[in-house]
């Protein structure tokens, strides 16, 4: 569980900012996505696997990954 909750963290922040899941995703692929579809999809399989990781995370919260921004 903890490797999870660092490895979701990470994807949440852009520099000292915590983003959605999309918008970090968005900026991966303009900062190093280079126009390789191949590195892009494995980029989004990458996060829909962190996905998966934040919806096991906030099913046992009371709150939802939208009321975490920064």
């Amino acid at each position: 569980m903890e490797k999870e909750i660092v490895y979701y963290a990470d994807k949440r922040v852009n520099h000292d900012k915590i983003v959605s899941l999309e918008e970090r995703l968005a900026y991966l692929i303009k900062q190093y996505g280079n126009g390789d579809e191949t590195l892009i999809r494995r980029m989004g399989k990458n996060f829909d696997l962190c996905k998966q990781v934040e919806s096991k995370l906030f099913s046992k919260l009371r709150f939802a990954p939208e009321d975490v921004q920064g």
